[in-house]
């Protein structure tokens, strides 16, 4: 696909940010054309991990890699009732979610983070920022709680086609290790089928063993990988 003029990233860095997924040569040409064409100052394109060749024309043309994502799929099963101690969000979270997905995502590499010419401070507030738009909004948004205490958060991104995305997942650093994830991920795929979808797809940073691993136990199984380039047109 075309580039996109990423609006959050333009107002948050105050430059001009573009996003493109391309799958062929011709594809990555007509991006850069089109960033040209509208003074784009960064690109952020996302490219399939096997397409070496794509993924070596974005580096001629003077991209940096930033970070390889994979995406992991399984089905969504049947619905079930509402897991113990995890509960939908509403707006009147907004403020605890913000709280709970700084300390989550404090200093977490992303390719954002990786990008020495991004503003480190700018970089922390996109996590927060984020949680906080997804729990006011109208997809589900899974909270697991305990004694009052926000202990991790599951936003989903449902589509008419039959499937659902995590689209934010994390768990607070002192409530690790205690099968909260796997409680909200089997709770995430009992939502997903309660709103008909079939499948449930979860993408994270190859390097984040952890995830993977709980993933796994959660009878997920990997289905693709993508590189994320950063091209930036300005000195």
């Amino acid at each position: 696909m075309g580039p996109i003029l990423s609006a959050i990233d333009t107002e948050r860095f105050g430059t001009r940010i573009a996003r493109a997924s391309v799958r062929s040569l011709p594809e990555l040409a007509s991006a850069l054309d089109s960033c040209a064409a509208e003074r784009v100052a960064m690109l952020i394109v996302r490219v399939p991990a096997d397409r070496h060749s794509i993924a070596g024309a974005v580096e001629a043309a003077g991209g940096r890699l930033m970070d390889t994502v994979a995406t992991w799929r399984r089905d969504a099963g049947a619905a079930a009732p509402a897991g113990e101690g995890v509960r939908l969000a509403s707006r009147a979270d907004a403020a605890a979610v913000e709280a709970l997905a700084r300390g989550i995502f404090a200093g977490y590499a992303n390719h954002y983070r990786n990008d020495p010419r991004l503003a480190p401070a700018l970089v922390d507030e996109i996590y927060p920022s984020w949680a906080v738009r997804l729990c006011t909004g109208a997809a589900p948004f899974l909270l697991a709680q305990a004694d009052g205490e926000l202990q991790g958060m599951a936003a989903l991104a449902l589509s008419p086609e039959g499937s659902a995305d995590v689209e934010l997942f994390g768990v607070a650093p002192h409530s690790r290790g205690q099968g909260i994830g796997a409680r909200l991920l089997r709770e995430a795929a009992a939502n997903a089928a309660r709103h008909g979808a079939r499948q449930l797809t979860y993408v994270t940073h190859l390097t984040n063993l952890a995830a993977q691993r709980m993933l796994c136990a959660a009878g997920f199984v990997p289905a693709s990988a993508q590189h994320t380039f950063h091209l930036w047109f300005t000195e």
